[in-house]
């Protein structure tokens, strides 16, 4: 009688595991949209390479934005207005050299957090 309540139980434990492995790969397979092709490919390729691809593509996108910013600040760093790059804390994330020299903005590296505001303090300008 052990015999059969241990196979029941087991059995049971196997079927919902398999459903719920089931709904969570389809899950997963519902995320994975950044690739055109994702949905062509999806029963051919298991799901661990259809996550690698996903995730090699995410990279890629990444290097070109982080690319694309690198070339525009480049070119703002020659623009001869003042730009100034401030994030969501007010916190200067970068400036040109025409916004330190117009601004007055001594003391800062690129990199470095500092509140927006405290670099207008009347001891940072130049008498």
């Amino acid at each position: 009688m052990e015999i059969i309540t241990l196979a029941i139980g087991g059995a049971i434990g196997f079927g919902i595991g398999a459903i719920e492995r089931f709904r969570l790969n389809n899950k997963i397979k519902k995320l994975l949209t950044g690739l055109p092709d994702t949905q062509e490919v999806s029963h051919s390729l298991s799901l661990v390479s259809l996550v690698r691809r996903e995730i090699n593509h995410l990279n890629d996108l990444c290097a070109e934005y982080l690319d694309t910013i690198a070339h525009w600040r480049g070119v703002m760093s020659l623009s001869p207005l003042g730009y100034l790059l401030i994030d969501q804390e007010n916190n200067l994330e970068w400036c040109n050299p025409a916004a330190e020299s117009l601004l007055h903005i001594r003391y800062w590296q690129p990199g470095e957090r500092r509140l927006f505001w405290s670099l207008f303090a009347p001891t940072n300008w130049i008498n």
